[in-house]
């Protein structure tokens, strides 16, 4: 065994996470002074030793780790060892101890188990760890100690190692009792002889003690007679008595039975009317609801029905004025028609006299032209004196007119333009209008469409509202259910909890908590939730369960440990978790089969899958009749037995019972809230209702939307067709002007084209003169000519007035017939048009609005609806009221028959008390009776029937005269018969214990004289194992050097040294031993003789001089002390030790010395066969020394053949070279680091590290 790993984590200088892997052979340990060498060894002893058994918090403080950063709060030591030997009483090879400090915790874990520290110490001890030898682990200053160690330490530590201390304890203590045993032995003397003495007193007052006895034997007969008669009498009175007391106590049951049942009845009344309050509450809130909903209907139904007697009233009005309009129309277009027709022929009429006005007007300007013509030619003959002159004015008048001509023509050619554009314009007047007249058509048709949508939608809309209200009030209901269920929910939840303590009741809440929170599977719930029974079983069945009706059944331990750590996270209360995969199925009282006892697990109806957890609780336990067949049962079977009312025998007999408070019953709370939850799931929610509220609401929603798209598409209509109107009205105006412009246009190309014609014809006449010859006057034919002009003329004037007249007379009739249509007929038969078209809007925005009647039926369906809703809440809240009353008066009765039960219940109470009390004095009676006759003691067979026959009167006299007598003898010692035999017995009592004491005393002398023996050769075979191994090793050190112990005894010259010499004290220390005393010459005996152990060594072999300690130098001192260390380990091997920097005093060749020893220890062993020596032993002295050196010899094979682990510290080289393993210790920032290292990073520490120099030869002396 040894330690294979070494864990550090926030012990002294290593904050963080150390890990050491060490070799089973030589381990050193390197680093600079201060870097924290010392505490890996400090953190192994913090493990190990008791050197850190008992900690204060200001020790553990002292122990985490001091740095920058965040402050540690808690450490750890682990040490792994290797358990391949099983040295260790473990089937583990590899066993972890680990130790685990903190401010306010300081604890031991053994392969990860929390184990206390006496079980630490005892594994420790199993394995060899030896509490007496504490050299496994050498810290520094420990080689100086022992350096500085007297002889009388060295034997204490001797005595120490060879395990003396037990020694002496038992020594002692057989001292202690050999003391008590002489104190015993000299008071039984004295009790003996004050025995003897009082012996020979008694001897003379027997024979009147005799006589005196003989009258008291008949006194306690009489007594006892009495006593006997009164016992019985008191027993009959208590017989009687228990009979009344059972018929009382029957009637008494009833009584409170009756009471419960009263009392239960009216627990159920209040809670009905309760409940009844509640419902009548909410029925009223209901109520108000819809007598507000009612109030809003009725209004709304008085508003439609206004509307509709307006609409009604308007429609008739509307219909007599559309019937006027219409007729005015009618005779109004009858009258445009002949308006039009009346314009027709005057426009002909206009039309003929015009061109006829025009025809003539022509003739006469062409005659007046002819006629000015020559005219002028007379009087251009009379202007110009020659035709050249003439020629060149005419010439000068056909320019001039031909200019004028052109003029005229351009005219003509524009008016001609302006015409076509105006006729153009005029065509497009006419197709705006067809169009327009189209669309309003169109859209008058559409419009009709879309209020006929309008109206099928507000049907649709109050037939969605409608259902929504008839839904909104099924989801009140729901709710006002729901809430009723949830009130009686909470109520049975909170009379559940009430039977249950408040920390359970914490603990179950939280539960709930987290597996909501966390999503947590496999929590079945409380016992009492999963099973049912019936209500007779009630009691019996609470009674065996107990509070554990409230443990939690989950499915695995898993479960179960994950809820108890957020259970204790929270503080939350208590909680028993039963999971089901660690629970198995007890044996069960299914077997029993008898009609006065079934087992309780029959009458439970639960899943197959709780069996386990049913089991548990109620398995082992049956129903029965009585406590008799219980107690019966529970003898045969080993079982538990319980009656229906809760009175139980265990399996070991014991019987519980008495008065039960059935209010408080668990398992009824948990079956009401069973069918509360029922009613819950049964009454389902509202939330289908309130899906289909919503449903609804969206429909509405929907159809509000599509009656405003409606809408808006109808207004858009309307515009359309005012706007269509209001293009037509625009298209007659403009078609009026342009007809106008047209005619005048007209008129100016016929005055264009007949100035043309006259202009045309003067400059024809004017070419004409010109051709013509130069005369002074006119022609005959010229002459003529103007004769007849100037007749002609006056006849076209007349004719042109006269035509003129007749198309003055037409213009004028056209223009009244014109302006009578255009500013008359056709405005009012426009006006009348857009009246019926607004009365027809009018009607359609009614029937739009309205659907009055329709609406209006709706609100009375619904008016009559919430009357007849109004009525049905009305009756239940006078039904609610009503059996409110009932309940009311129930409850007034239940409580005056309260009140009489518990008058009769104090009644019964007050009888019980009486006949308790009567009960109680005769029992007291009867006990006394009982005790005087045991007191009377032992009497005659025949003492109750010599005097059984007589009266008591009778015996109370004899008594009497019996006392009186007895009185003679009030001198008497009563007791001298008893006192002589009590004494003598008591002196044979004396007598034996007083041999037993003697027995007892050589028995503590003879095992104080082995005690002796014992430490005595417990002392030689360690000295001599220890001197032994001292030599050896202090040879193996030094070359050629010797050293001797040599242990001192209180002669200065008997000596015994590590050769085995003794003088001649010895065999008188033998023959003490053997006559079981102390030797001669001693107080004590045994090992007190021995004053100290001292060293002699010689650093020159056997020839040079012998040295004491104080005279060796500091280096040859330690080179002892380490011998005398590595004597001891030999002496009492152990798998592993710990030096720390033992090498620091030494010169560089001991150094290399004891770096080669600890090397060849901690080398495996070699494969060589061990040679055991026997020989023959003699017998005594001889025989002991051989056994002695046998067991050295074995010890020593022991030690050879198994390899030790060293783990040392060290600055100097001699000790790495030979190391399995090399560690470097690294320190900074305050914290120290491990790690392993090579050969050549081990000397570079070595040189760098500041240790002191090797010691100089001068320092050493030898001798």
């Amino acid at each position: 065994m040894y330690i294979d790993r070494l864990v550090i984590e926030g012990f002294k200088s290593y904050k963080d996470r150390v890990e050491v892997q060490f070799a089973p052979g030589l381990n050193v340990i390197l680093g600079r002074n201060g870097a924290g060498k010392s505490n890996v060894f400090a953190a192994i002893e913090f493990v190990l030793s008791n050197k850190y058994s008992s900690l204060r918090a200001e020790d553990r403080q002292r122990l985490l780790h001091e740095g920058s950063g965040r402050a540690v709060l808690a450490a750890y030591v682990e040490l792994v060892f290797n358990n391949k030997d099983r040295r260790f009483p473990d089937d583990k090879d590899v066993v972890t101890l680990r130790r685990v400090i903190g401010l306010k915790k300081d604890e031991f874990l053994l392969n990860n188990r929390h184990v206390s520290k006496t079980q630490v110490d005892n594994l420790l001890e199993s394995a060899g760890f030896s509490r007496s030898n504490p050299y496994n682990i050498v810290q520094q200053g420990k080689v100086n100690a022992l350096v500085k160690m007297t002889d009388k330490a060295r034997l204490d530590l001797l005595k120490e190692i060879a395990g003396t201390r037990v020694y002496d304890q038992r020594r002692a203590e057989s001292l202690r009792i050999m003391h008590d045993t002489d104190s015993c032995t000299a008071q039984i003397a004295e009790i003996s002889e004050s025995l003897e003495a009082r012996l020979q007193e008694l001897e003379g007052e027997q024979e009147e003690l005799r006589q005196y006895q003989a009258l008291d034997r008949e006194r306690r007969s009489l007594e006892y007679t009495i006593f006997t008669l009164e016992q019985n009498s008191a027993e009959r009175k208590l017989a009687a008595l228990e009979n009344d007391r059972q018929k009382a106590h029957k009637e008494a049951e009833q009584t409170h039975a009756e009471a419960a049942s009263i009392a239960e009845s009216l627990t159920n009344i209040e809670s009905e009317i309760a409940l009844l309050e509640g419902r009548q509450k909410r029925l009223h809130d209901q109520k108000q609801v819809l007598q507000a909903h009612l109030q809003t209907t009725v209004k709304e139904r008085a508003r439609c029905e206004l509307v509709a007697r307006d609409h009604a009233k308007h429609a008739a009005g509307n219909a007599q004025r559309r019937q006027a309009l219409t007729a005015d129309l009618e005779e109004l277009e009858k009258r445009i028609g002949e308006v039009r027709a009346q314009l027709s022929d005057a426009s002909a009429k206009f039309e003929d006299a015009k061109q006829a006005e025009v025809t003539t007007q022509a003739r006469l300007d062409s005659c007046r032209i002819q006629l000015d013509e020559l005219y002028a030619k007379r009087g251009r003959s009379a202007l110009f004196k020659s035709r050249s002159a003439r020629d060149a004015y005419l010439r000068e008048q056909i320019r001039k007119s031909e200019q004028a001509c052109a003029v005229e023509r351009e005219k003509e050619k524009a008016y001609g333009e302006e015409l076509q554009a105006l006729e153009s314009r005029l065509q497009d007047l006419k197709s705006r209008h067809e169009l327009a007249s189209q669309q309003i058509q169109q859209s008058m048709a559409e419009s009709q469409q879309v209020s006929g949508r309008l109206g099928e939608l507000k049907k649709a809309r109050d037939d969605a509202t409608n259902e929504r209200k008839q839904l909104w009030r099924q989801e009140s209901q729901f709710e006002s259910d729901n809430a009723e269920l949830k009130e009686r929910l909470h109520r049975a939840e909170t009379s559940l909890y009430s039977t249950m303590p408040r920390d359970v009741r914490l603990g179950l809440q939280a539960v709930k908590e987290i597996c909501a929170e966390r999503k947590i599977t496999g929590v079945f719930g409380m016992v009492c939730e999963l099973f049912t029974t019936e209500p007779t079983f009630y009691q019996c069945v609470q009674t065996t369960a107990g509070n554990r009706l409230f443990h939690v059944v989950v499915d695995t331990d898993e479960t179960a440990s994950v809820l108890l750590e957020n259970i204790r996270r929270m503080r939350a209360g208590r909680v028993t978790f039963m999971p089901l995969n660690k629970l198995k199925v007890s044996p069960s009282s299914m077997y029993v089969e008898s009609s006065d006892a079934i087992p309780m697990l029959d009458k439970l109806v639960f899943k197959p899958q709780f069996l386990p957890a049913m089991s548990q609780l109620f398995g082992k336990t049956v129903i029965v009749r009585n406590l008799d067949v219980g107690a019966a049962y529970s003898r045969e079977h080993g079982m538990n037995a319980i009656t229906l009312d809760g009175d139980q025998v265990n399996k070991k007999g014991a019987m519980t019972g008495g008065f039960v408070d059935t209010k408080a019953s668990p398992l009824k709370a948990m079956a009401d809230l069973n069918d509360v939850r029922n009613a819950v799931a049964a009454a389902g929610s509202s939330a289908s209702v309130r899906e289909r509220a919503r449903i609804k609401d969206q429909e509405v929603a929907a159809i509000l939307g599509d009656m405003q798209a409606c809408d808006a598409q109808r207004r858009a209509l309307r515009d359309r067709i005012v706007q269509a109107k209001d293009e037509t009205a625009q298209v007659d105006s403009e078609r009026a002007i342009v007809e106008s412009e047209l005619a005048s246009k007209r008129d100016a190309v016929h005055a264009c084209v007949h100035n043309i014609e006259q202009l045309e014809a003067s400059i024809q006449a004017q070419r004409t003169e010109l051709s013509s010859p130069f005369r002074a006057s006119l022609s005959e034919a010229e002459s003529a000519r103007l004769a007849s002009l100037t007749e002609e003329i006056e006849s076209l004037n007349r004719s042109v007035i006269a035509i003129s007249e007749r198309r003055a007379k037409c213009e004028a009739d056209r223009a009244a017939l014109a302006d009578d249509l255009s500013m008359n007929l056709v405005p009012r038969q426009r006006d009348l048009r857009a009246a019926l078209d607004a009365l027809q809007e009018e009607d359609a925005e009614v029937g739009e609005d309205g659907d009055a009647d329709t609406e209006l039926a709706s609100l009375r369906k619904q008016e009559t609806d919430t009357l007849r809703e109004l009525e049905r809440i009305e009756g239940d809240i006078a039904a609610a009221q009503s059996r409110i009353g009932d309940l009311t008066a129930q409850a007034e009765t239940i409580k005056a028959r309260e009140s009489e039960i518990r008058v009769a219940i104090q009644e019964h109470t007050r009888r019980m008390e009486k006949i308790v009390n009567r009960a109680s004095l005769l029992m007291n009676k009867k006990d006394s009776c009982v005790r005087s006759i045991r007191a009377l003691g032992s009497l005659p067979s025949a003492a109750f029937e010599t005097y059984g026959s007589q009266p008591i009167s009778s015996l109370m006299d004899s008594l009497a005269k019996c006392n009186t007598e007895l009185k003679k003898y009030s001198h008497v010692n009563k007791k001298a018969i008893d006192q002589f035999t009590a004494f003598t017995e008591q002196r044979a009592q004396l007598r034996d214990r007083k041999a037993e004491l003697d027995r007892g005393k050589v028995a503590i002398e003879q095992c104080i004289a082995h005690l002796d023996h014992q430490k005595e050769e417990a002392i030689r075979r360690t000295f001599k194992g220890i001197a032994k191994n001292f030599s050896q090793v202090f040879a193996e050190l030094v070359p050629g050097g010797k050293a001797t112990l040599v242990i001192q005894t209180r002669r200065d010259t008997d000596v015994v040294d590590s050769s085995g010499e003794e003088d001649s004290h010895e065999e008188e220390e033998e023959e003490a031993e053997r006559r079981g005393g102390p030797a001669a010459g001693e107080e004590g005996g045994g090992t007190d003789r021995y004053t100290g152990v001292g060293i002699k060594v010689s650093f020159t072999g056997a020839g040079g001089t012998v040295l004491a300690m104080t005279q060796l130098s500091g280096g040859q001192q330690t080179i002892v002390a380490l011998a005398l260390i590595f004597a001891i380990q030999r002496c009492d091997p152990f798998p592993f030790y710990l030096f720390d920097e033992i090498d620091s005093n030494l010169d560089s060749a001991h150094r290399a010395a004891v770096a080669q020893m600890i090397a060849r220890q901690s080398r495996p062993p070699r494969s060589e066969d061990d040679m055991d020596v026997d020989g023959a032993h003699g017998s005594g002295e001889e025989a002991e020394e051989a056994d002695l050196e046998a067991t050295e010899k074995q010890l020593e094979r022991e030690t050879s053949s198994r390899q030790t682990q060293f783990i040392c510290t060290t600055f100097r080289p001699e000790l790495s070279e030979y190391a399995a393993g090399r560690f470097g210790v690294f320190y900074a920032n305050k914290v120290s680091q491990v790690r392993a290292i090579t050969a050549e990073e081990g000397r570079a520490i070595l040189e760098s590290s500041e240790a002191p120099a090797d010691l100089d030869d001068d320092d050493r002396r030898d001798d």
